[in-house]
């Protein structure tokens, strides 16, 4: 007899089910948001996202490595190598960067804990974005104080 997923939350303590579901790669979480409201929910809270960061850091999993392609010493398309437990690296996947323009690069500034802060020159946007699941937000285009000469890897802010 097949049950549902949601048949199945009413019968497992949530606490089993976050066990479970925090030790999966994150490829299958996304899929897995939309088994039910309930999941979605789940997967997408600040606590399960803690939790799923700091096993993937204990475990040393999901290690996945950005790379940009540099042509004429401008860099343009990335790819995504992920990084398997036997020390070696996997294929590379071409991945789309939300910024994206045709007549200018994007520049990868910073990361931490999987997040990557992007920066496109023609349009000088900067964003914070998440290439496993896609996800981007465009940063507030806020008057900043800087001190004199200040600048972020190379770029004049």
């Amino acid at each position: 007899m097949l049950t549902s997923p949601t048949t199945v939350m009413c019968y497992l303590p949530l606490e089993i089910i976050t066990a479970v579901l925090s030790r999966l790669p994150v490829k299958s979480l996304v899929r897995f948001q939309s088994v039910s409201k309930g999941w979605h929910t789940l997967i997408n809270g600040q606590d399960f996202i803690k939790l799923h960061l700091h096993r993937s850091f204990k475990s040393n999993t999901d290690r996945t490595l950005i790379a940009q392609e540099q042509n004429a010493g401008i860099p343009f398309d990335f790819f995504s190598v992920s990084f398997h437990e036997d020390n070696r690296f996997g294929k590379h996947l071409e991945i789309y960067q939300p910024l994206h323009c045709s007549n200018t690069s994007t520049d990868i500034l910073s990361c931490c804990n999987g997040l990557v802060c992007i920066y496109n020159q023609w349009g000088q946007v900067i964003a914070i974005w998440n290439p496993l699941i896609r996800k981007y937000r465009k940063l507030p285009r806020e008057p900043i104080e800087k001190p004199l000469g200040f600048q972020i890897l190379g770029l004049s802010v």
